[in-house]
């Protein structure tokens, strides 16, 4: 630990439940340590009961300060939420309370904090100088995925984190235009820092860990792979179509694994599954281990990626990163993430998915190719890129002195 002007880094996530910004959060904790210097020191801010997915990345760097227990802890109310009718009286609760943005606990200011770095959405009002990370505006495009409440709930706290912040930080210039232009923001305050494939901290799996998890799920020998919770942005259900499509009208049958948390979409992600018999193609994980992604990742034939939405796309980046062949849609920020190195399609179109994939399953020197480009492509988005310029945000927020070029990472975002 040094004495240096503290930064917190938010990590007020239960594991699983933040599909990608949980990666990024691993990404930066384990690769911030290596660039930053005497005048910044680290904390987390996490709940008592769920900080245990980061600690394998934190090393000695790191003080924690405790969030206390995190919401829904409670066994009985758990258990409650999982009841069908209760949880729709739940949500008409929820509905009554309104858009009330949330407040510090006081935890943080104890801890007498430079900075606070919310790398999420569900920050909170605190007098501490703070970094916002919105992500997405995914409920102004897709509002048809949200309820009334939701949409408002959304719309006052980002609205009051980003007034809040003294600077608004998004992975890519599609958000970075989109966030400033919704929430009228100068283009000062509102800097693109891409994030990097978390597959950089993961251990490499041995051959026989990767034929050990291939023999555990019984997977086929070749399959394509989709990570990704069951939210309906994801867009499953037009990869199963694409899915029967091909069987049906090309006889070929692509086996797909899915892995990520299951949503409640998830049963109508399953009613696909039964309606076009596509039972024996579909590989159900579930959210897995770092193990398990990292061997995935190394077993798969390809990614494809559906997604109707997305801030910067953290499993195409993770592909790249890992040498894998990718397909993906050409929605909001994608197209700039992956450059020439992927198949693009329209997400909503699954004949249009199905000859991407044909393309994919069935071309050896077209899978090779984009593999080498997807490479090439990820050494513009790594994690030491991404943590020398986090770490000159950081600085240039707190007035403290450059101590090489690194804020010039802040001008020149690259995507």
């Amino acid at each position: 630990m040094n004495n240096g002007q503290r930064i917190v880094l938010d990590a007020r996530l239960r594991d699983g439940e933040w599909g990608g910004v949980q990666q990024f959060v691993i990404g930066l904790a384990a690769s911030l340590p290596l660039h930053t210097g005497a005048d910044l020191a680290l904390s987390i801010l996490a709940y008592d009961d769920a900080p245990g997915w980061l600690e394998p990345y934190l090393g000695d760097h790191y003080a924690v300060i405790s969030a206390g227990k995190a919401p829904w802890d409670s066994p009985v109310r758990s258990r409650l939420r999982q009841i069908a009718v209760l949880r729709r009286l739940w949500q008409a609760l929820r509905r009554t309370r309104g858009a009330g943005v949330p407040a510090s606990s006081g935890a943080l200011e104890a801890a007498r904090p430079a900075l606070v770095h919310f790398t999420h959405q569900g920050a909170f009002r605190t007098q501490v100088p703070s970094i916002y990370q919105p992500w997405d505006l995914q409920h102004v495009h897709l509002p048809q995925f949200f309820t009334k409440a939701e949409i408002a709930r959304r719309e006052a706290w980002y609205a009051a984190f980003c007034q809040q912040a003294t600077a608004v930080v998004v992975a890519s210039s599609w958000a970075r235009q989109d966030i400033a232009r919704h929430f009228h923001l100068a283009a000062d305050r509102v800097f693109v820092i891409p994030a990097a494939s978390v597959l950089e901290a993961y251990p490499d799996p041995s051959d026989a860990q990767r034929q050990q998890v291939r023999a555990q799920h019984r997977l086929p020998e070749r399959f394509i792979y989709y990570p990704a919770q069951t939210w309906p942005h994801k867009n499953h259900i037009a990869l199963l179509e694409a899915l029967a499509l091909l069987r049906d009208q090309h006889r070929v049958r692509v086996p797909v694994v899915f892995t990520g948390k299951r949503t409640d979409h998830a049963a109508a992600i399953d009613d696909i599954v039964q309606q076009r018999a596509l039972t024996d193609q579909v590989y159900w994980l579930g959210y897995t281990d770092t193990l398990t992604v990292a061997s995935l990742y190394r077993l798969c034939t390809a990614l494809v990626f559906p997604s109707l939405f997305e801030g910067w796309g953290l499993p195409v980046s993770e592909a790249m990163h890992a040498g894998v062949p990718v397909a993906c849609s050409n929605a909001t920020s994608l197209p700039d993430l992956v450059g020439d190195a992927a198949l693009i399609f329209p997400p909503r179109d699954p004949a249009q998915i199905a000859e991407a994939v044909l393309r994919l399953w069935h071309d050896h020197a077209l899978r090779e190719a984009l593999a080498q480009r997807g490479r090439a492509r990820s050494q513009l988005f790594t994690w030491e890129r991404a943590a020398r310029a986090y770490a000159a945000l950081y600085r240039r927020v707190l007035g403290l002195p450059q101590p090489n070029d690194d804020h010039t990472l802040l001008e020149n975002p690259l995507i």
